[in-house]
């Protein structure tokens, strides 16, 4: 094969197979979590309200560094992944009677860790700002557990 040839292949090579393995990725890490939420708690319309991008947390086994959107109101709390990482991450939203628990833990990296009655995935969001925004955000809907003394 001619140089020439090959040096428009391998960049042409690039621009295809790279995408197709982002998505691929994208796809196997929302089966470890996301999918099952996105089953049981689809967005049913656009979210409206504020919301705080490039934060962090946990969907079932999947960790997402820096990638979630994060927004609340006194419907529910919605969740979605910045444009890059969307395949296989459709919006999910969590009315707020849909959610069981709610945990406060970790010293030195704060988060939130919610359950829900539909399904045994948890979510955890990180962040100190995190449980106060969602109890300004929810009127109060929050089911948090008492602060320790």
């Amino acid at each position: 094969m001619d140089d020439k040839w090959l040096a428009l292949l391998i960049p042409l090579g690039f621009l295809i197979v790279f995408p197709l393995f982002w998505m691929a990725i994208g796809m196997l890490i929302s089966l470890w979590g996301w999918h099952w939420l996105a089953a049981q708690y689809p967005q049913p319309r656009p979210f409206a309200g504020q919301y705080g991008t490039f934060r962090s947390g946990n969907v079932g086994f999947s960790r997402y560094n820096h990638v979630l959107k994060v927004g609340a109101d006194s419907d529910g709390l919605w969740l979605a992944v910045i444009f890059l990482f969307r395949v296989g991450h459709p919006p999910l939203f969590f009315p707020w009677d849909e959610l069981t628990t709610v945990q406060r833990g970790g010293l030195f990296f704060p988060h939130l860790e919610l359950r829900f009655k539909r399904s045994a995935v948890r979510l955890r969001l990180q962040g100190r700002d995190m449980e106060e925004y969602l109890r300004t955000a929810s009127g109060g809907r929050l089911p948090l557990p008492a602060q320790a003394a």
